[in-house]
């Protein structure tokens, strides 16, 4: 929390016995009973009404409330669960708190996802501590960025091959997305974009004017120039997890300067 400052989401699973009557639940979090983080959620975390059994909330840490003065490095020492119902709540027992925790939610995203098997080996000394197996199936399918984060950035370059390293986390194949800006340019006529890792290239051959901008895209699967797609050669480059050899190269006769944006529009990993 002292490196994420206010960013991210407190989330927790509650488990209802009954929903006629709850209208909230509320969640602190902090160091004790005089300094705590405090939000309220009427939903659960994707919006769908509470629902008999378990419930997912997650409520963000900006839209939370603070009281007292907070030591970042003990968050979690004190734990709060309330739900709040009408007069039309009947007595109950079994709420449950199955755990709470934060998650960043700048680059993270939650989705339903159902146990599809559930298998538990015989062979075990104590069954509270069995080897097993879990199956679970979403399906809302992969998981997408929430966003666009740059991982490779460079400007007034003025060679005619500039070369770099840029390298991807997560566990989905990755599709970049590359812009390139040209500043300056002298009969720049052709535009080269290569990964060396995995030995694919793609050329973009045309008259290039200072001001003109390239988008590489190998997600949607399309070259832009001035945000007009056009042909190019050979292929799309692929990208691998980890490290990445980029080679970018024009050709020209005369100086050129160009800077050169790269974005990764999909980092995230399937669920």
């Amino acid at each position: 929390m002292s490196t994420y400052s206010n960013r991210g989401a407190f989330e927790a699973w509650v488990y209802l016995p009954q929903t006629t009557g709850v209208t909230s639940v509320e969640l602190k979090v902090g160091n004790d009973a005089s300094a705590y983080y405090s939000g309220t959620a009427t939903k659960q975390y994707d919006g769908t009404p509470f629902e008999l059994g378990w419930n997912f909330v997650s409520i963000l840490v900006e839209e939370m409330d603070i009281t007292g003065t907070l030591d970042v490095y003990g968050i979690g020492e004190y734990l709060s669960v309330k739900v709040s119902y009408s007069d039309t709540m009947e007595d109950r027992e079994g709420f449950r708190l199955g755990g709470v925790l934060w998650q960043e939610e700048e680059r993270t995203r939650n989705f339903r996802a159902y146990v599809e098997d559930f298998n538990v080996s015989s062979r075990h000394y104590d069954i509270t501590r069995a080897d097993f197996q879990l199956y679970v199936f979403a399906y809302e399918g992969i998981a997408e960025s929430t966003g666009d984060y740059n991982i490779m950035g460079s400007s007034g370059e003025s060679t005619a091959t500039y070369v770099d390293e840029v390298e991807f986390d997560g566990t989905y194949t990755p599709l970049p997305r590359f812009t390139i800006d040209i500043t300056a340019a002298t009969n720049v006529s052709k535009i080269t974009l290569a990964n060396i890792t995995t030995g694919d290239s793609v050329d973009i051959t045309r008259t290039y004017a200072a001001g003109d901008r390239v988008v590489i895209d190998t997600d949607n699967r399309e070259v832009l120039v001035n945000g007009v797609a056009v042909d190019y050669d050979n292929v799309l480059p692929r990208f691998i997890l980890g490290e990445n050899d980029i080679q970018v190269s024009i050709a020209t006769t005369g100086l050129e300067t160009i800077d050169e944006l790269t974005q990764d529009s999909n980092l995230t990993g399937e669920v």
